[in-house]
């Protein structure tokens, strides 16, 4: 369907990577299932074995969508929220590859949410930015339009939610208000 008749199952998918920590805030994603189970005809769950599934996961071909957060990695590396595993500032080849196949072969969809937008240095965005730089340098990040149907689809909303960034001390005024992604032929990856 199209707008407000549209209809369907659909699966929140976490990747997991080093990154950085990759679980965020649960309780939004949680939040995100509720409200389209109640006001919409798609059926959600989060319902993934283990929470989460890496880049690298066979099963990552069958989600249309993904989610891929986390937190500053200097954060994440001072309040030991990485829970053990090793941080890394670059994907691994067989992830890139992972990456590039499932945004470009399979016509796949991540969310990036950098969780902490308020973080010093927003390293974990830029790091991020670098990684698809890397794994697909053909391809830039750009503002999406705000007469793109990423904001025209299930409500009419004429660009972005003006919103705020919130971090742990506190709510803050939002720093922009537009979307960044890459279009890979005629998808937004």
């Amino acid at each position: 369907g199209r707008g407000k008749d549209i209809q369907g199952v659909f699966r929140l998918v976490r990747v997991q990577h080093d990154l950085a920590d990759w679980w965020a805030d649960q309780s939004s994603l949680v939040a995100l299932t509720e409200w389209l189970n109640t006001q919409t005809k798609i059926k959600t769950d989060m319902s993934v074995e283990g929470g989460a599934i890496r880049l690298t996961d066979p099963k990552l071909s069958k989600a249309p969508l993904v989610f891929f957060t986390g937190h500053d990695p200097s954060t994440v590396r001072s309040m030991n929220l990485a829970y053990g595993a090793p941080v890394r500032n670059r994907l691994s080849g067989n992830e890139k590859d992972a990456l590039r196949r499932y945004l470009i072969e399979n016509g796949g969809f991540i969310f990036f949410d950098d969780c902490g937008v308020n973080a010093p240095s927003q390293a974990f965005l830029r790091l991020t930015l670098a990684q698809l730089r890397y794994a697909m340098p053909e391809y830039s990040v750009d503002r999406i339009p705000n007469d793109h149907e990423v904001y025209n689809n299930y409500y009419s909303m004429g660009g972005p939610p003006v919103g705020n960034d919130i971090f742990w001390w506190g709510t803050h005024p939002p720093k922009h208000n537009y979307l960044e992604g890459i279009t890979i032929g005629d998808h937004l990856g």
